[in-house]
Parts: structure tokens; sequence; C-alpha cells
């Protein structure tokens, strides 16, 4: 109360607005509040009035990203050259929108998008990567892929020798019958 009785009031103001009245006032914010606010108590008697101002800064918060998982779900993969497979990043969602998806293949950037088809045009080993990234929180999946030359089919060797082992048992033929 003030010195003639008169029992002051209180008035809050948030840049400029009046929000309430009452000893208190609660700022509600959320994740779009970012910015900084004015707050403003004005305490009258009706004659006379003071007043306090408060600058409130509210910071953008990160809100994680979220995802189901990887595709495929096993991390050694087979494949033959000249084939291709499809790796994907299942149902990404980022509430803030600044999700950034980026594939590689061997350390090197290939793409950006949610999925990405590898055709591997040699034989080797492969390690194909992606990274998720919103700027403060990083997520990385990694997959081994093999691409194996087709087995000789073991025929070709069997018959050279075949063909070999005949040609002699021939000439040995020849050879008995000419000693005869």
């Amino acid at each position: 109360s003030d010195p003639d009785g008169t029992a002051p009031a209180v008035t809050w103001y948030l840049n400029s607005e009046e929000k309430s009245s009452g000893s208190s006032y609660t700022f509600y914010s959320d994740y779009n509040s970012a910015g900084t606010y004015i707050i403003e108590a004005v305490v009258s008697d009706g004659e006379k009035n003071i007043s306090k101002l408060w600058v409130l800064t509210v910071r953008d918060v990160n809100r994680a990203f979220t995802f189901d998982g990887f595709s495929p779900n096993q991390t050694v993969i087979e494949m033959k050259k000249g084939s291709g497979k499809t790796f994907s990043v299942i149902n990404p969602y980022d509430p803030d929108g600044n999700l950034i998806i980026k594939w590689y293949v061997n350390g090197e950037f290939v793409d950006d998008k949610e999925s990405y088809t590898f055709k591997p045009s040699s034989y080797g080993t492969y390690v194909v990567s992606v990274i998720l990234s919103d700027g403060e929180k990083t997520e990385r999946h990694s997959w081994a892929v093999n691409v194996k030359k087709p087995e000789e089919a073991p025929g070709f060797e069997i018959l050279s020798l075949l063909m070999i082992l005949g040609a002699l048992i021939i000439l040995r033929k020849i050879k008995r019958k000419t000693r005869l």
C-alpha cells in the first residue's frame, strides 16, 4: 500500500501492449517466440505512477530432427557390377525445417536427397555413407558395399585339362600302334 492508504494497482505491458493486471505476470514462450521483449510493470495509486522495465531475450531453441532408420538394414551389401542399390533415410522430419542430408561414396559427396542409388561401374569395396544434420544434432550411417567379380565357370579349366589329357591319350595310342 502507499502512504495515503490507497491500494496500488499494477498493470503489465509486453512491448507496450497491456497484457495483465495484478501482482505478477507470466510470459509464456514456445518454439516460435525467439526475439527480444520489453516487459513493463506500472504501479499506480491513481495519482502517481512508478514503472519498472525488463528486457527479456528468448533464444531460438533447436528442435531435434527425427527419422525411422536407414535402408537397407544390413550394413554389408553384396552387389554385381552395373546393378543399382538404393540407400535411404526413412521418414526424416525436422520441425525447424533445416535438416541437411548428404551422401558420400568413399568420402566423396554424391547427393543431397533422402535416398541415393549407388551404381558401381567397377569391382571393389566401397563405403556408402549418409550424414544428417540440423546444425546441432548430427547422425551418421555407413554401409560396406562389395562389388565382386563373377566367378569363372570351372568348366573351362576342366574342359581344357580334359582336352589335353584326351590328346595325350590319343598320342600314346598312336605311338603304341606304330610300335607294333
